[in-house]
């Protein structure tokens, strides 16, 4: 019969081999798994700096310039604004209505200048994951499910005209509905 320090002996060291090899194995995964995760590139890292900077800068110019456009078009000359002013204003708006269907992605409006006939209803397309509000007025605020195409009966109660809009509690216009009669 084996003596009791032997049988002891050879248990601590069997565990002690298994304990050393989970510990490498786990050691391995641990060390491949933060080597997978830094060979993939972010936007922005080292490897697509060059290529990310080139798009970033294009969608930047893109947006300026669709600012520029918006701006003119969503900013109403005032109520005391010359007529030239606001002759001006109407013919850019005018310039930019498009028909068609409301496409609203993040609170921005496509296009910005919406036309509609008069008791038409309006065609307005949530690419978001979530609802909008667009708010005429106080007393006209319309829920646009999320993700769908959706049709809202619009009361253009001051008849043919503009109509600036906002999106869910923005404090400025996002577009415009240009009414016909």
């Amino acid at each position: 019969m084996k003596n009791f320090k032997d049988i002891i002996s050879k248990f601590l060291n069997n565990n002690l081999l298994y304990t050393v090899i989970l510990g490498l194995l786990i050691g391995s995964a641990v060390f491949l798994g933060f080597q997978i995760y830094n060979s993939r590139v972010a936007p922005g890292t080292t490897k697509d700096a060059e290529s990310n900077t080139t798009q970033q800068n294009n969608t930047t110019q893109q947006n300026n310039t669709k600012s520029i456009e918006e701006d003119s078009v969503l900013n109403f000359p005032g109520p005391d604004a010359p007529k030239e002013d606001k002759d001006l204003h109407l013919e850019r708006v005018r310039n930019e209505a498009v028909s068609g269907t409301l496409n609203i992605t993040g609170c921005s409006a496509e296009p910005v200048v919406l036309k509609v006939a008069m008791n038409e209803s309006v065609m307005v397309t949530n690419n978001d994951n979530s609802e909008h509000f667009i708010t005429l007025s106080p007393e006209d605020r319309f829920r646009i499910p999320a993700s769908g195409t959706f049709s809202v009966d619009v009361d253009f109660k001051h008849g043919p005209g503009l109509y600036g809009y906002s999106c869910d509690d923005l404090d400025r216009a996002v577009g415009i509905f240009l009414v016909e009669g």
